[in-house]
């Protein structure tokens, strides 16, 4: 019976609630000073007359009540070994014990110890496998703990802001927080544009791979922005790029396995003769053809001069018409037949281009037709030879007509190992004002 009365009443007197607390906490921690009325036996009773056991047991409640509700100040002589001594000076620390203490200061290092009555020092945790990180408690504050004997801790229960091993992992902006093999864990921010995913283990970042996206999901617009005219392909490396934009008529040349494919001219696998490409001049002082690949050439020319009684003019560059030959290297001669059946012998040597027609005529209802042939593009062993059909009007209003050859002279130019890629017309003054030339392409085989 005597086992069952001190926990009785003690619930009895917590159970009174706030409007008895403030009488309960009236009662001496020291036994012979409970003289007064709180807690007699009856009202008749005089304070003299109480049992010494009676205020033996106000006492033991005193104290009791005193340790939770005060706030017990430590004693401490570092920052991570906090010591106190309770009202209630029982040496022996039982399961479940609350104390109400005031920390100071604040602990320096993980893992700070308590010691009550000089019962030893036990590690403050926040459970049993959580202990506190440094800085957890703060110099002058309440918390409230309980004596765990499984572990032998004292387990905050309240109060103490931060466990060890959680004092924000966070780093940089942008990282998220998830669970490790046995423990929260930092995810850093991912690199720009990768997403965060699932491995089937943890989350991660990473770029979006082909196996994530359904066929067909991807739509055009979704595509990057890229430069007009571009292609998309793949290295040998299988990494994709880009093929850069041809040139006008270059037409897009496989350059075989693992090769980039590239903008070639359209004789690239080309067999027999076709048409090339098309310039129609209008006041520019030339005309060039860059690019040539064929081995023969064919040019249908149709143009006006501005100027009258001008020379019209061809020149080639084996430099892809960076500097077109302008020397003395070229010999040329032909004749002309006009509408009187008169007829005319023209020729030059070392001149400085070859002359495809003279003394053409501006007029509104003039100019010059020719068919340039140029032959053995390909074959550096000899000269550059070119031969031409012509009808014309002439300045004077007379119609004339011809055919002519021309020579670009390997052995003048002193050049014997480039084949000719570009050629050039240009009237001798004065800009072109109108006209076409058509290129057709022809390769031996």
């Amino acid at each position: 019976m005597k086992r069952l009365l001190l926990p009785s009443l003690i619930v009895l007197a917590l159970a009174a609630g706030w409007s008895f607390a403030a009488e309960i906490k009236t009662l001496d921690t020291t036994d012979a000073s409970n003289t007064g009325s709180v807690m007699g036996l009856t009202n008749s009773t005089a304070p003299s007359a109480v049992d010494d056991r009676w205020r033996a047991f106000q006492g033991a409640l005193g104290r009791y009540i005193a340790d939770q509700a005060s706030g017990l100040t430590v004693s401490s002589t570092s920052s991570t070994a906090y010591s106190v001594t309770g009202n209630d000076a029982t040496t022996a620390l039982l399961d479940g014990r609350l104390l109400i203490v005031e920390m100071t200061p604040t602990n320096s290092a993980v893992s700070p110890t308590l010691n009550v009555n000089n019962t030893g020092a036990k590690e403050l945790r926040f459970d049993v496998g959580t202990s506190l990180a440094a800085g957890a408690i703060a110099a002058g504050e309440r918390i409230i703990v309980s004596y765990d004997s499984a572990n032998n801790i004292w387990q905050v229960l309240s109060g103490a802001a931060t466990a060890s091993g959680y004092s924000d992992p966070l780093t940089t902006r942008g990282d998220i927080l998830t669970r490790g093999a046995s423990a929260t864990q930092r995810v850093a921010i991912g690199a720009s544009g990768s997403v965060a995913m699932s491995n089937g283990t943890d989350t991660v970042f990473a770029s979006i791979v082909s196996d994530s996206i359904s066929t067909g999901a991807v739509e055009v617009g979704k595509i990057a922005d890229g430069t007009d005219g571009y292609l998309l392909t793949w290295s040998a490396a299988g990494v994709a790029t880009t093929v850069t934009a041809g040139a006008a008529t270059q037409v897009l040349t496989s350059n075989g396995s693992g090769a980039v494919p590239t903008w070639q001219a359209a004789s690239a696998g080309v067999t027999g003769c076709g048409f090339v490409s098309r310039s129609s001049p209008s006041g520019v002082a030339t005309v060039d053809f860059k690019d040539l690949t064929f081995d023969n050439y064919r040019f249908i020319v149709n143009l006006v001069p501005v100027t009258d009684n001008v020379v019209l003019r061809l020149r080639v560059d084996t430099d892809n018409g960076d500097s077109f030959d302008a020397g003395s290297n070229y010999n040329w001669g032909g004749y002309y037949v006009s509408e009187a059946a008169s007829q005319t012998l023209r020729g030059g040597s070392s001149s400085d281009h070859i002359e495809l027609a003279d003394g053409l005529g501006s007029g509104a209802t003039e100019g010059i037709s020719i068919v340039l042939q140029m032959l053995g593009r390909n074959v550096v062993a000899i000269s550059q030879y070119f031969t031409f059909i012509r009808a014309f009007t002439h300045e004077s209003g007379v119609l004339r007509g011809g055919v002519g050859t021309g020579m670009w002279d390997r052995s003048l130019s002193g050049d014997t190992s480039n084949d000719v890629d570009a050629v050039q017309f240009s009237f001798s003054s004065g800009n072109i004002e109108s006209g076409t030339i058509d290129m057709f392409g022809c390769v031996n085989s």
